[in-house]
């Protein structure tokens, strides 16, 4: 299960970070934004289907 306040690692080398997680007629939708920009356009929310989101990602360490 994707929490929010995690943050995972795309395969191009960005950082995202999951700022909410919505269901919505028993689909999971996550909501996240790129950490690690450097584009403008990068920096806006995104958001897909839980089961697409895991097979695009792969979640960074707790951090303590």
């Amino acid at each position: 299960m994707v929490k929010e306040g995690s943050r995972w690692w795309s395969i191009n080398g960005k950082v995202f970070h999951v700022i909410q997680r919505v269901v919505i007629e028993d689909k999971v939708w996550i909501h996240y934004i790129c950490e690690n920009s450097d584009y403008e356009t990068d920096n806006k929310e995104f958001s897909c289907y839980e089961e697409s989101f895991l097979t695009r990602f792969t979640q960074l360490p707790n951090e303590r």
